[in-house]
């Protein structure tokens, strides 16, 4: 018997980082969000700056502890499937003030 199973095209739902400040004292944060696929989440990944992109943790919802740099960083998040579909990337910026 042959089976026919269609490939997975549909797009990853990603939200991260809907409670950071714009500005914060701190060295060490906390990135939270949640990932969502119609068949199967691979993982989470998240980078900073020119630095390469790293798993985050976590099952319903992925954390990601990053340490901050003086002035002004940029974070980028993206999710992937197993079918290898990527989600939009999120783009993150936080100043850390002295």
């Amino acid at each position: 018997m042959l089976r026919f199973t269609p490939r997975d095209t549909t797009a990853l739902s990603i939200t991260f980082g809907t409670d950071l400040p714009a500005t914060t004292r701190r060295r060490l944060i906390v990135l939270r969000g949640t990932a969502a696929d119609n068949t199967s989440l691979a993982h989470v990944e998240i980078k900073r700056g020119k630095k390469p992109f790293r798993s985050a943790t976590g099952l319903a919802t992925r954390r990601f502890r990053a340490p901050l740099a003086p002035g002004r960083n940029v974070f980028k998040v993206r999710a992937r499937d197993a079918a290898n579909n990527v989600s939009p990337v999120i783009r993150l910026r936080l100043t850390r003030v002295p």
